[in-house]
């Protein structure tokens, strides 16, 4: 026997979906041939893929009716053959001799459900059973990633496409005509996170969340409002759990009074240790100011800058001295951010001179100049973005005589990298 039959077979094998799930083997037939001649009464064994094992095949697209096994090839080497999935062919001649290359392994259907590869344990499977809706990935062999309608799901420790990822929202502080928390809500418009808690995955919402802050709001684990400070809103994990589904209520956010920490591994800001409230599993998105009993106002638009109703007076009209020594004072930002907008005032007699600023344990011994505040007996400011310190600080220094003095007003912050 001559490699022709190969040949001929190779050249006829491709496969059709068909709404059963089989599909040709060959079309319009399967045909072997010999040097040009049909192989009248050939046989057709076909078994399951590597194996010796029998596989049915059928005389119709529907595979209702099963064909022999082997299959009996007619006077002109014709047979109607409809297989799905991964079919092994063994064609000999009608004595049952084997034929030189008559063995084909691993043929595939283009099934409508599977994309595998050829030792079949790397694939792609739509729906085990019917009407699951989920999209399967198996890599040699174990399942590594499905997608059902909560999104994407990446199985063991490896998330390489998500970690730290996030569409932020926009914040928005609650007016009287607003809301009915009585300046305890804010509204927290549609977003989505990455989230490296219990389970590894992207949570969003998909209209605007009314947070009530305080343990008879939102979520009982909150902090209550006590001395004026700072409030860090958090995806709750064990809330998240609990909900058992990607997409938040308001109920899987948080407050509390702890800071938290970029952490590495994570790609976001999650607190350093386990709290009364919040745990390492918990992501801190936001931080709102409360004063008197109700947060503060600010206003966001969803981009990385804060702004403040009113500016805060961080450092008092004061005489500064031409060393950094000494000159530091905080900021009034969150905790996790050391980037703000501050505006500087400098009043000067007879004598101007230059108010320098620096990010508070800096060497550089020049700083950085607040230009156009060097006028003598005259008043002005200038508002720029300044770089603090870890624990939210600068330093300030002022040349000229004894009664020039700097002045310092903190206008809003910015979001860290990973908020």
């Amino acid at each position: 026997m001559a490699r022709k039959l190969f040949y001929t077979l190779v050249c006829l094998l491709f496969f059709v979906s068909v709404s059963f799930g089989a599909s040709f083997v060959v079309s319009p037939k399967f045909y072997a041939q010999v040097d040009g001649t049909p192989l009248s009464g050939g046989l057709v064994n076909t078994y399951e893929c590597g194996t010796t094992t029998a596989k049915a095949t059928y005389t119709t697209y529907t595979g209702g009716t099963a064909n022999a096994n082997p299959v009996v090839l007619s006077a002109q080497g014709e047979a109607s053959i409809f297989s799905s999935g991964c079919l092994k062919v063994v064609v000999t001649t009608s004595a049952g001799a084997a034929v030189a290359d008559g063995t084909m392994d691993y043929l595939y259907s283009f099934d409508q459900s599977i994309l595998r590869d050829a030792d079949n344990n790397t694939l792609i499977q739509v729906e085990e059973s019917a009407d699951e809706d989920i999209i399967r990935f198996d890599i040699d062999g174990t399942q590594k990633m499905y997608i059902d309608s909560d999104g994407v799901h990446i199985a063991g420790t490896i998330y390489n496409t998500g970690y730290g990822r996030f569409e932020r929202p926009r914040f928005e502080w609650e007016t009287s005509a607003q809301g009915t928390g009585g300046g305890d809500e804010v509204f927290i418009h549609a977003g989505a996170y990455h989230h490296s808690g219990t389970t590894e995955q992207m949570v969003y919402w998909n209209s605007q969340i009314d947070f009530e802050l305080e343990s008879a709001g939102s979520n009982s684990a909150s902090d209550d409002y006590g001395a004026d400070g700072w409030h860090y809103i958090y995806l709750d994990d064990s809330a998240i759990v609990t909900q058992a589904s990607a997409l938040l209520d308001a109920d899987c956010f948080l407050n509390s009074l702890t800071a938290p920490a970029y952490n590495e591994a994570k790609h976001g800001w999650y607190p350093a240790t386990t709290t009364s409230n919040v745990t390492t599993n918990d992501r801190c998105i936001f931080a709102v100011y409360e004063t008197g009993g109700a947060i503060l106002e600010f206003w966001h638009d969803g981009g990385s800058f804060v702004l403040r109703s009113a500016v805060v007076e961080d450092l008092a009209a004061t005489d500064m001295d031409a060393t950094y020594a000494g000159n530091n004072f905080a900021l009034t930002i969150p905790g996790f951010s050391t980037a703000a907008e501050c505006t500087f005032i400098g009043t000067y007699s007879n004598n101007p001179g230059n108010i320098n600023w620096q990010t508070y344990g800096q060497t550089d011994t020049a700083g950085h100049v607040v230009s156009g505040l060097n006028v003598a007996g005259v008043v002005s400011s200038n508002t720029l973005k300044v770089i603090t310190s870890s624990d939210q600080q600068i330093a300030v220094i002022i040349s000229g005589d004894s009664t020039n003095t700097a002045q310092v007003y903190t206008n809003g912050w910015y979001f860290p990298a990973g908020m």
